[in-house]
């Protein structure tokens, strides 16, 4: 197996297949029971937690969409066309891979926002919204149309 190939097998290399599953189950079981029972007062809080730990995986997954993009990597892996390639192996549109590409793109400049969606400031629609700007210039200006604005409200401002 060269380096790479492990993309196309089901597991990475040394994924114990007798034993991880289990464990890995009973362990997010465990995580996740004892993190609900102890915060049963604010069930709410504790879904908003969950919501912002996603999105610094949000912002890892948006650069890796735009290196994707500029190294075309859906011809090295033997596809036409991007869309072939996302639709096929990622379950996305190429829109979806291109609107990744741009938030990772906008955010990477606009520190301010970045730092406020990564935060939990902002959410990821809101954050998606204003990278549609293109280049924010007045960055605080926006950000607290993002905290005021409902998100439609948000949208057409933009």
């Amino acid at each position: 197996m060269v380096a790479g190939d492990w993309m196309f097998a089901e597991h990475p290399p040394g994924f114990d297949a007798c034993s991880a599953p289990d464990t890995l189950v009973l362990e997010a079981r465990g995580t996740i029971a004892a993190r609900t029972s102890s915060s049963v007062d604010d069930p709410e809080a504790e879904l908003a937690r969950h919501v912002r730990a996603a999105a610094p995986t949000r912002r890892v997954l948006c650069a890796l969409a735009a290196r994707a993009i500029e190294s075309r990597s859906w011809s090295r892996l033997g596809f036409a066309r991007a869309g072939d390639q996302t639709r096929e192996r990622q379950g996305i549109s190429a829109r979806s891979l291109q609107e990744l590409a741009r938030v990772h793109r906008v955010l990477a400049e606009a520190r301010s926002v970045d730092a406020a969606f990564q935060t939990g400031r902002i959410g990821w629609t809101a954050a998606r919204a204003l990278a549609r700007l293109g280049r924010i210039e007045d960055q605080a200006l926006w950000l607290g149309r993002a905290k005021a604005l409902a998100l439609p409200d948000l949208e057409r401002a933009v």
